[in-house]
């Protein structure tokens, strides 16, 4: 883990919004890539203007040399939300694995910072894969993440997605 408070990194630029976020994501990639990670899982919440967007989503990056683990461990983590959250009861939705060139960011930008490969940016050196667990603007989803055991449920399920990946990674001989 790169926190274990709410905290960033780096110093927060109200002036320079997108700059601040771009310099906190590299200096998360760069600690997991000195630390020689096996993995890394950028954590989030989803948001949209449209509140019936709602559900859980996962995106890798093909594209790399290591693109099949990147999108196996992303797809691992998302089917474990899907299921540990239906078994808790929420009926979510399964909005997927994605490919996260398709979230058409800027021109210049094919993937996104942290997965990529960008100008002036370095990436994560190991398979990695962002995680939206569920929708803040949705009112189902919110319903959800307030009853007390929602954040159990939704690390819980990212704990048994990770350990997935790593024992198909690693088969018992």
């Amino acid at each position: 883990m790169l926190r274990t408070t709410d905290s960033t990194l780096t110093p927060f630029d109200p002036n320079d919004y997108r700059g601040s976020l771009i310099r906190e994501a590299e200096a998360r990639v760069y600690l997991a890539n000195v630390q020689e990670a096996d993995a890394y899982v950028a954590l989030h919440f989803n948001g949209w203007i449209e509140p019936s967007q709602r559900g859980t989503e996962a995106y890798c990056n093909p594209d790399r040399s290591f693109g099949e683990q990147n999108c196996r461990l992303a797809g691992m983590i998302e089917q474990s939300l899907v299921q540990r959250i239906r078994e808790a009861g929420y009926d979510v939705n399964d909005r997927g694995l994605k490919n996260d060139a398709d979230v058409q960011g800027p021109a210049d930008i094919e993937h996104s910072w942290v997965l990529g490969t960008n100008p002036d940016f370095s990436p994560a050196m190991m398979p990695g894969a962002i995680i939206e667990s569920l929708f803040l603007s949705n009112p189902d989803d919110l319903a959800f993440l307030h009853r007390p055991d929602a954040l159990d449920v939704i690390a819980g399920a990212i704990k048994d997605g990770i350990d997935s990946y790593f024992a198909w990674l690693n088969p018992p001989p």
